[in-house]
């Protein structure tokens, strides 16, 4: 599965940035003398991959030279029809824009010390010369996730098949970044290699030699610092009380937690609007505290439009439809070219539209992405909500006797586009998940609907009631529903819907679920919609398309619920789940035999990559990972369903929670 290749490189840079790390210390206690240091980063990277080799020198006690060399193996092409594919073993995602062909990229992120000087970054790729006879396979569009649209035909691009330029038209791209990894804060330095495609020639060139070579100047001392806070928990003053319980069962545990609330936050802060002010304080706790995770505490007020932790709206604007973006509040910083740090505002054009994206560039604002700190929400809307929400998290916690539970995990998955084909698109995503923790020594259950072992809201909630410590689920969804097709089939087989959720009586037994599909975690609805739209439609507002009338009344998107499924999911005080990732918009996957190859078919199974290969212990680096690995792999800047993908994709749940299997017994 070409786009979840994981290499030796990878480890051997993270080895490499942690002795970086060391070494800023060092620099500051000159406990360790520099050349040992750069010796042990040596020994330990020239033993890369097949094919890679990379070195560490030292111009000076800062200023360092990192190299790196990368042989490719050979391309591997196979007919499909009336089109040739191409694959490369060491490629980590491809090139996938809709009518456009279908091309491998090869991805090499190294990380340093965040403050780091970038002096020089030189890049040079040799490639090799292929004569197709047959065109390169075009991608295809992806679809939403909302059940509404099927599959479509894919239609070359004349524009790129007809032309005799190169596509794409650079070699390779360099990109940079501040964020998080590992729990450490870095500068990214991301550079992407690319496969070019002559389609008039028949001619592809393909990269077979890769050398990096980055001159940089460490920094005299750690940007960040402070260890003061670990948890800092963002609240209204009304839930202060409630809350507290959760904050000393934090302290206790060794998370050191802090509580604020908006009310102090707004007071002191002057930001363009409540987001920004909330924004700007993280910053200041950043920096001050040190704050690692960041919870969210509250939502809408109530069924009305108020807020008691307002969203940050996303004017991506791809499919005319804005939703929330938590990830705004995770991204604190960018980086130039150089490694200089600056805030990002998310509105880097000046216009006071955050999140902008455009095909006009000039009105594209140019984002980070990479979280600085891990940022989850429980969007309380009363005190009733924090009370079962907070007993649940510390009962999750101190869990102990028999885990067996825990140690299984729950796909739930059938035929998401139907077609004619045997390639079943949640059942392909979850599988990959599940591959992952079995490797983690989880037992997995399938309920698929090509086993006949889900066939309706009963398979799931039967699930449950053993227990699973994870669940994913992949298919179609609103905020009232969630379910998917049996193989070929346009009928729908019906998952759970929000009353279903009544039913979960899997007391402590709570999974974490990463739930495919659209508007799941879509926190903003409120009764109050309701009203207004029947105010403002009258029985339009209730339309079923009929001929050629395709005007669908707003009643159907579900949007007037008084929770989200998920949040329904996680407020039974009985069952249910400890916590749910999700979309807070209209999610997209590829169809058929390519789901794996982007959007939330390549981002859902990088969490528990996370949780199963890399043993994360703790949510909310599980998920900010994820979230890395896809900017990482994907120029999310360039493509508006790309930066979508990440925006949407919620934690809606404690981010300090501990969820690895190592911190409990059993």
């Amino acid at each position: 599965m070409p786009g979840h290749r994981i290499f030796i490189n990878d480890k051997i840079n993270s080895i490499f940035s942690i002795l970086l790390a060391l070494e800023v210390r060092c620099l500051q206690r000159k406990h360790i003398s520099i050349r040992m240091i750069a010796l042990m980063i040596i020994s330990v990277a020239i033993m890369g991959g097949a094919g890679e080799t990379t070195s560490l020198c030292s111009q000076n006690e800062r200023v360092k030279v990192y190299s790196l060399s990368l042989s490719l193996s050979k391309p591997n092409f196979e007919g499909k029809q009336s089109y040739v594919t191409i694959d490369l073993r060491e490629s980590s995602s491809k090139l996938m824009k809709a009518g456009k062909p279908i091309l491998p990229v090869i991805t090499r992120t190294l990380t340093f010390p965040l403050g780091t000087k970038l002096l020089d970054v030189d890049v040079s790729v040799e490639t090799e010369k292929y004569i197709v006879d047959k065109k390169i396979e075009p991608a295809p569009k992806p679809i939403v996730l909302d059940g509404n649209i099927r599959y479509e035909e894919v239609e070359e691009d004349q524009d790129v098949y007809e032309s005799a330029d190169l596509y794409p038209p650079y070699q390779y791209t360099i990109k940079t970044g501040a964020g998080l990894k590992n729990g450490e804060h870095v500068l990214y330095l991301n550079i992407r290699c690319y496969t070019q495609y002559s389609p008039a020639n028949n001619l592809l060139y393909v990269p077979y030699k890769i050398d990096i070579k980055v001159t940089y100047q460490l920094p005299k001392r750690a940007l960040l610092d402070s260890n003061q806070c670990d948890l800092l928990v963002i609240t209204d003053e009304e839930f202060v009380p409630y809350l507290q319980p959760l904050v000393d069962h934090k302290n206790s545990m060794g998370i050191k937690t802090k509580i604020v609330t908006t009310q102090y936050i707004y007071s002191h802060y002057n930001g363009r609007d409540k987001p920004e002010d909330i924004k700007l304080f993280i910053k200041d706790a950043l920096e001050q505290w040190g704050v690692k995770y960041v919870l969210l505490a509250g939502g809408r007020k109530g069924q009305t439009s108020d807020w008691y932790i307002p969203e940050r709206e996303s004017n991506n604007n791809v499919d005319a439809e804005s939703y929330a973006s938590d990830l705004y509040y995770a991204d604190i910083y960018r980086c130039d070219g150089s490694g200089n740090v600056f805030f990002d505002d998310w509105d880097s054009n000046n216009n006071g539209v955050f999140a902008e994206w455009s095909y006009n560039e000039s009105r594209r604002d140019i984002i980070d992405y990479y979280p600085d700190v891990y940022v989850g929400r429980l969007p309380f809307r009363n005190k009733e909500e924090v009370k079962i929400v907070v007993n649940k998290i510390i009962n999750y916690e101190r869990r102990d006797g028999d885990l067996s539970w825990f140690k299984r995990m729950i796909i739930i998955g059938g035929d998401t586009f139907p077609t004619n084909s045997s390639y079943y698109e949640g059942e392909i995503v979850t599988n990959l998940s599940a591959t992952y923790l079995r490797q983690a020594g989880y037992s997995v259950e399938k309920l698929w609907t090509s086993l006949g072992t889900f066939k309706g809201p009963g398979d799931i909630i039967g699930g449950f009631e053993k227990g699973a410590g994870f669940v994913h689920m992949d298919g179609h969804g609103n905020p009232f529903f969630w379910g998917t097709h049996p193989p070929h089939e346009e009928k729908w087989v019906v998952g759970l819907r929000n009353y279903h959720m009544f039913l979960l009586g899997n007391r402590e037994k709570l999974p974490v679920v990463v739930v495919g599909g659209c508007h799941n975690n879509q926190f903003d609805v409120t009764l109050r919609n309701f009203v207004e739209g029947i105010s403002q439609l009258g029985l339009r507002y209730f339309h079923i398309p009929i001929g050629n009338d395709s005007f669908v009344g707003p009643f159907w998107s579900m949007e007037w619920v008084p929770r989200c499924w998920s949040w329904r999911m996680i407020t039974i005080p009985w069952g249910g789940s400890i916590a749910v990732v999700g979309d807070t918009g209209l999610g997209y996957n590829y169809p058929s035999e390519y789901v794996l190859n982007g959007l939330e078919g390549w981002l859902a199974p990088r969490f528990f990559y996370h949780v199963g290969t890399d043993h994360l212990s703790h949510l909310g680096e599980v998920h900010g990972e994820a979230i890395n690995d896809y900017i990482n792999n994907f120029d999310v800047n360039s493509d508006p369903l790309d930066r979508k993908t990440i925006e949407e994709w919620m934690l809606m749940g404690d981010p300090s929670l501990r969820i690895s299997i190592n911190s409990y017994s059993g």
